[in-house]
């Protein structure tokens, strides 16, 4: 039930800070007053209900993995960094000025009930979501005025500008730390409850939050900061880890061994594609599920994904790139550059053998089936020939099925399900994640890492999917770099799932990376050069290459002189409407 409070002070609130141009209904058409709604504990629970929605959907993760640079569609304008400044932007500016609006009317209330016994942790939930709404708005645009109350008609907020950067990044943690004094543990939250924010979820925000900061500031030459902050990554992370509350999802029954002939352990891959009616070969349901810290939560009866997921993320419109397969390991742990096990690209498949397993798991092999949703779906789930009638062969032409060569895997259900019916859960914050916060947060807080916190985090993850661990000697003896090791487990565990483009603003190395080509696959001298036609009669088309290969053979996709990443671009432009009838100023370069 919507409920229109406060009319005169909303209209004030969205036409001067959130910038809406719209005319509003000013007529009240609620029965039930204000006060009237706050009287119980149930109507703060029904109020914190619609905090929910606010978390993103995979639509908006994967949309930002595209803005970065391993995966590629048609050409994209913050990729390439060639947007502009926009008049407005309702989804990204106006949306999230609304929602802290309502989250502070909560706690405005929250504050005058006389029992704050009954609503502790609802409360905690309210905190915990002003600082994630926030948090949205800081990855785009950086520090924003700092809304921690109801905006009245005669505030000073009417008028303010932004916040000093530090001190709004503090106001988001400090919000955290009150959320994670009222929140409960996961195991304490009622089963009727479950996909409740916890305790756990707070802190884990609370370490990724910390940890961009320290990145940032450390990269920009500012040590003092960059430690306290990397301090606090490391307590919070460390503490979500010693609560026992998570753990990796992982079933020894999940394995492969079709793809290229290895046995392979798939947990990782049946993950991502959980759902309750049957979506992997041994009936694992969501439940099964303790790697999720929070999800935005889906059901195949009471809330369909209503997106088309599977069909998105193999159309051309989100094709990996070559630099993304380039950093995967080979299974000895070692880079395709020096390993022995690297096979080159004679093969549709070579290119894909020996490697970190996570490689087949979230990226399709070129002439190899698969199912996925509609008609294509499985059988019978057992792998045999009636199962594997309803697959189909991954046909990487350039151009048409795909940008690059190389298609996802990563989400595809294998389910026989209708267009947008999906019900997997989309992961806000996952076990895997804090892990990697941890171990990165260690080396740069302290620049090392102990074999010893290596095993209590990235080798956990390597260990799952049976890779060769992360150790000082093997950097070492093979004269690798630990930093650029941990960054690259990182990109390949959580590839696809929204970092991508933030981690690389953190680390100040935006205008190296995204000013590169865009490349995909080896044409010369490979499959990709020649037409083949696989068992399934579908055809394999080369592309055009009259000047679309590199020196080294390489189909370009987008050529390095078209992107560049200039250092106004670690933070977007404000919308223009903002500036023109705020005291808002406008981000550095966008003047």
């Amino acid at each position: 039930m919507e409920r229109k409070l406060n009319h005169i002070l909303l209209l004030v609130f969205l036409i001067i800070l959130a910038g809406c141009n719209r005319a509003l209904d000013l007529e009240v058409e609620d029965t039930i007053t204000d006060n009237e709604f706050w009287g119980s504990a149930s109507d703060f629970k029904l109020a914190a209900n619609a905090f929910y929605p606010y978390l993103n959907t995979f639509e908006q993760i994967i949309n930002r993995d595209l803005c970065a640079d391993l995966l590629t569609g048609s050409t994209n304008n913050i990729s390439n960094s060639t947007y502009t400044i926009p008049q407005s932007d309702a989804a990204n500016w106006d949306t999230q000025w609304t929602r802290i609006r309502a989250i502070n009317v909560f706690l405005q209330k929250a504050q005058a009930y006389p029992y704050p016994g009954e609503i502790k942790s609802l409360e905690g939930e309210a905190f915990f979501f002003r600082a994630y709404i926030n948090w949205l708005l800081f990855q785009n645009y950086g520090a924003m005025p700092i809304v921690d109350r109801v905006v009245g008609l005669n505030d000073t907020l009417l008028y303010a500008t932004q916040a000093p950067w530090t001190r709004y990044v503090d106001f988001m943690i400090d919000d955290l730390k009150k959320a994670v004094d009222r929140l409960p543990l996961e195991s304490q939250i009622a089963q009727t409850d479950k996909g409740r924010i916890s305790k756990g979820a707070a802190q884990s925000l609370l370490a990724r939050i910390a940890l961009f900061e320290g990145t940032w500031q450390k990269f920009r030459g500012n040590p003092q900061r960059a430690q306290e902050m990397l301090t606090i990554a490391v307590d919070y992370a460390r503490q979500v880890m010693e609560s026992k509350e998570y753990q990796l999802f992982y079933d020894e029954r999940l394995s492969d061994s079709r793809i290229t002939g290895e046995t392979i352990n798939t947990s990782y891959r049946y993950l991502f594609i959980l759902e309750n009616p049957q979506s992997n070969p041994v009936g694992i349901t969501k439940s099964a599920n303790k790697e999720y810290v929070l999800a935005n939560r889906y059901d195949d009866k009471l809330r369909i994904m209503n997106y088309n997921l599977s069909h998105a993320l193999v159309t051309s419109a989100f094709s990996p790139d070559q630099k993304l397969l380039n950093l995967y390991l080979c299974r000895d742990g070692l880079p395709v550059s020096i390993s022995p096990f690297f096979q080159g690209d004679s093969s549709w498949c070579s290119q894909f053998a020996n490697r970190d397993p996570r490689m087949i798991q979230s990226l399709k092999v070129p002439g190899v089936k698969y199912w996925k949703y509609g008609v294509q779906g499985r059988v019978n789930w057992t792998g045999d020939s009636l199962d594997l009638s309803t697959a189909l062969i991954t046909n990487p032409s350039i151009g048409q099925v795909t940008m690059t060569g190389f298609s996802s895997l990563k989400f595809i259900t294998e389910r026989n399900v209708a267009l947008y019916y999906e019900s997997q859960d989309c992961s806000i914050i996952r076990y895997a994640e804090v892990l990697l916060n941890y171990a990165e947060a260690q080396y740069e807080l302290n620049g090392n890492i102990s074999d010893e916190n290596l095993n209590a985090s990235i080798n956990l993850l390597r260990d799952r999917v049976g890779m060769a661990h992360l150790t000082n000697s093997l950097v070492n003896d093979h004269h690798l770099d630990m930093r650029e090791e941990i960054r690259r487990e990182r990109t390949v565990e959580l590839y696809c799932e929204g970092f991508r483009y933030d981690d690389l603003r953190r680390w100040k190395t935006a205008e190296t990376e995204m000013s590169q080509a865009i490349l995909g696959a080896r044409i010369t001298g490979t499959p990709f050069a020649q037409t083949d036609t696989f068992p399934d009669k579908s055809m394999y088309i080369p592309p055009v290459t009259s000047g679309k290969l590199n020196a080294d053979g390489y189909y370009i996709v987008e050529p390095a002189e078209n992107r560049t990443f200039l250092p106004k671009h670690y933070l977007r432009p404000i919308p223009s409407v903002e500036v023109r009838i705020t005291r808002l100023k406008q981000n550095p370069g966008w003047e």
